[in-house]
């Protein structure tokens, strides 16, 4: 959901209440956490980092961010930032060992793996032309392009 200057992405657990993920552009573009407490009073708000996030999670304790920074594909899990090429980071699926992120990267559908450290372990493809969405572990959906444009369901 977002109104122009604001886009909110998540609302998760916290020790005492719950956060609210959100990108708000004040000159530029960057992620903020909103703090709220258990009877939902604010407690107050921290930027997080330079760009958009399209979808966050939390997995092994960490906050898990994805989207894009200026035009590149961007994920960042816990304090490590991951700046691929040019795209954009739209959805991810957490597994008890990894985190399989899905989107677009240079025109083509992408599936990124990264593990517990959070460096990129393996990159697939899964169609030219298009984008993605991680479904569950092993199945993907989205679009390919061409003369026209179709949707396609992976069993990976």
């Amino acid at each position: 959901m977002g109104t122009g200057k604001t886009w909110f992405t998540a609302l998760l657990p916290s020790e005492n209440g719950f956060k609210l993920i959100g990108s708000v552009k004040t000159g530029r573009w960057e992620v903020r956490v909103f703090d709220f407490g258990s009877s939902g009073e604010f407690l107050g708000e921290k930027a997080l980092a330079e760009g958009i996030a399209l979808t966050a999670g939390l997995w092994c304790e960490k906050l898990v961010l994805a989207g894009y920074r200026g035009e590149n594909f961007w994920v960042r899990v816990g304090k490590r930032g991951i700046t691929l090429g040019e795209g954009t980071a739209t959805s991810m699926f957490a597994t008890r060992d990894r985190i399989l992120v899905g989107g677009e990267l240079e025109g083509n559908a992408v599936i990124v793996e990264l593990p517990g450290g959070g460096e990129v372990v393996g990159r697939r493809k899964p169609w030219e032309n298009g984008s993605v969405e991680v479904l569950g572990e092993g199945v993907a959906l989205g679009v390919r392009e061409g003369e026209r444009i179709e949707m396609v369901i992976a069993f990976l």
